[in-house]
């Protein structure tokens, strides 16, 4: 479950949260402490050199006492870094819009530093801006040359405009955004009255399609019933399912007309049927009738009557071969192949039900990814079409297509609304609705979740990122400082947020988790940095009696190296009810749940060091071991 847009801006302020999940150590006594503005200089030249900003920082200040962040600062800048590396990541854009908006991570920063209604996503000018701006480049792509060039230029004109505020603290974020506004409003209703010109076009071939969609139904059910002659066969799936879909098209599927045709259609079929069990009437004056009546309903050549002749008289010579006693030959025909046709199937119906016009998405196409918005879904939710940012034909397809698509990963939604402030969410550990209301609300308690299927696997969500597994991971001082707070079993905030993100989903089994949020799929771990990624599919869900009592002590450290990479986890959480320990990483991200018995053979099987240097842990762990045993 994500946060819901209706929660934004957020009823409060994310600075408390900011500085226990991105602790850092305040400079030295001897150390020069940046003010704002140089610091937010360092990290405007710091991105533009295309470094991580607190690298840059903490390497010029360590080389010649060049200054170091107050740690509030530093844990700002963090999460405002993280945040841009996950709007990036989860609301993507393409080429040259990528790099306009990846340009605006000093602007956010400084402005962070300097606002603190900037801790509140969704309340700042500037949220609003850089949430309009990557909405309105979500449809640029390159592959829309000169068509795409204004789009383009209004975005980077959008992007400067911001910047100016860097030299002009008084530039309104709030003028910019609502000029970006109009313009694309501007843009919007051109490229809504190209798809109001091509909705009709598109309708016409819609009935169309309906039309040759109900002919063959009807036909496929005779043909399904009724082993027919060759020559009648080739009449019915021919001419005649010509004449059906005429039928359709100028009458509807549900008026006597096609009715009258389908009662023909079927007398036509049971007229060659053997005599024996047949109620058909193929009396001399009937087959005349049935003659008659298929001559009149022959639409599909009403304006050529020698090929109508052709075809009646086609069929009257079978009849008159059935009333000599001939063998017709019958057998039961191929059904007419119609197009589209698994599109009736209902399923995928409700998800294209909740679907709707103006959201985008990314889909492929012989040239590769293709950006195109839902602009009309016809035939009852059966026949989708997709149109581009200026409002040309981009795609249609049907509704199995499409619901097959999204379900492979071919397709996928393209989130359009409040995707930075979302980001600064979610990079703050806010993305769901019970984490706000925990945030809020310290005596906030979550509905229970349900019991899951049986057989149901348990899912956990992916936590945010660990800041500490991108660049700066690798700085000694970081590691040292982390490892100490760790190892002292001070970390307090982090065991706090662990806890909270637990009382969320009580019932689920956190076991392994990856701690890249990643949307795109990328495997676990593929962060790097550290060695505190989960191991991808390595562990354990045995589910084991219970098993001896084991007391692991607050703030133990266990090394896991039952995965394909190896982690240090801290234990946070004992869960007395499911007997169920929770361990995190040094930034309080829950990494592995796991029970008593579960450990214990873990540490059984060699797969657990225990890094605990308090001996009675090592005592506890061969005690268990005896008890287990007796």
């Amino acid at each position: 479950m994500t946060l819901p847009n209706e929660h934004l801006p957020l009823p409060c302020s994310l600075r408390d949260l900011v500085n226990s999940n991105f602790p850092h150590e305040e400079p030295g006594a001897d150390a020069t402490v940046l003010d704002t503005d140089a610091l937010a200089a360092r990290v405007r030249a710091a991105c533009e050199e295309g470094e991580t900003p607190l690298k840059v920082l903490r390497r010029q200040g360590n080389e010649s006492d060049g200054g170091l962040p107050a740690a509030a600062d530093a844990s700002t800048i963090e999460w405002v870094t993280l945040a841009f590396e996950g709007w990036e990541r989860d609301y993507p854009l393409e080429g040259s819009m990528r790099e306009a908006l990846r340009r605006l991570l000093p602007l956010a920063a400084a402005v962070a530093l300097r606002d603190e209604h900037f801790f509140q996503p969704g309340e700042h000018p500037l949220h609003r801006l850089l949430d309009q701006l990557q909405a309105s480049a979500t449809g640029w792509q390159e592959r829309l040359d000169r068509a795409g060039q204004m789009l383009e230029q209004r975005v980077q004109r959008g992007v400067e405009q911001a910047l100016k505020w860097l030299e002009d603290p008084e530039t309104d974020f709030a003028a910019v955004a609502e000029e970006l506004a109009a313009a694309t409003e501007r843009d919007e209703e051109r490229a809504a009255r190209m798809v109001r010109r091509l909705e009709e076009t598109e309708e016409a071939a819609a009935r169309m399609r309906l039309a040759r969609r109900e002919a063959g139904r009807l036909l496929n059910q005779g043909l399904a019933s009724y082993p027919l002659p060759a020559a009648i066969a080739e009449f019915i799936k021919g001419a005649w399912y010509d004449s059906l879909q005429l039928v359709a098209l100028r009458h509807g599927t549900s008026s006597s007309e096609w009715r009258e045709a389908g009662r023909i259609t079927d007398q036509l079929m049971a007229s060659v049927q053997p005599a024996e069990g047949n109620t058909a009437d193929r009396s001399s004056e009937a087959l005349r009738k049935l003659s008659a009546d298929l001559r009149q309903w022959l639409l599909s050549l009403e304006h050529d009557s020698a090929a109508a002749d052709d075809a009646i008289g086609l069929v009257e010579y079978v009849h008159l071969r059935m009333s000599h006693g001939q063998d017709l030959g019958l057998a039961t025909a191929r059904p007419i192949d119609i197009p589209g046709e698994k599109n009736d199937d209902e399923d995928g119906a409700e998800e294209t039900r909740a679907l709707e016009t103006g959201q985008w998405f990314l889909l492929r196409d012989e040239e590769g990814d293709l950006r195109a918005r839902l602009s009309l879904q016809l035939e009852e939710g059966h026949h989708l079409l997709f149109t581009n940012a200026v409002g040309l034909k981009a795609m249609d397809l049907g509704r199995s297509q499409f619901i097959d698509d999204l379900r492979s990963g071919a397709a996928r939604h393209l989130a359009t609304a409040d995707t930075f402030s979302l980001s600064l969410a979610h990079a703050a550990g806010i993305n769901d609705e019970h984490k706000l209301r925990a945030l809020v609300d310290p005596n906030y308690v979550p509905p229970a979740e349900t019991e899951a299927a049986p057989g149901e696997e348990d899912v956990a969500a992916a936590p945010e990122p660990d800041p500490d597994d991108r660049g700066d991971a690798g700085d000694s001082d970081r590691e040292e400082n982390a490892l100490a707070a760790a190892a002292s079993n001070a970390d307090v905030a982090a065991a706090t947020a662990t806890r909270q993100a637990y009382q969320t989903q009580p019932s689920m089994e956190l076991e392994l988790v990856n701690s890249d949020n990643n949307s795109s799929g990328d495997s676990p771990g593929s962060g790097g940095g550290d060695g505190e990624q989960p191991p991808g599919g390595g562990g354990r869900r045995r589910r084991l009696p219970p098993g001896p009592e084991l007391d692991v002590p607050m703030g133990a450290w266990l090394g896991f190296h039952d995965g394909e990479t190896p982690i240090m986890a801290k234990l946070v959480v004992f869960d007395p009810r499911r007997e169920h320990y929770i361990f995190v990483n040094r930034r309080g991200i829950a990494l592995r749940e796991i029970s008593r018995s579960e450990l214990l053979e873990l540490i059984d099987d060699g797969l657990v060091d225990i890094l605990e240097t308090r001996s009675y842990f090592r005592d506890e762990v061969q005690r268990a071991r005896e008890q287990r045993d007796e």
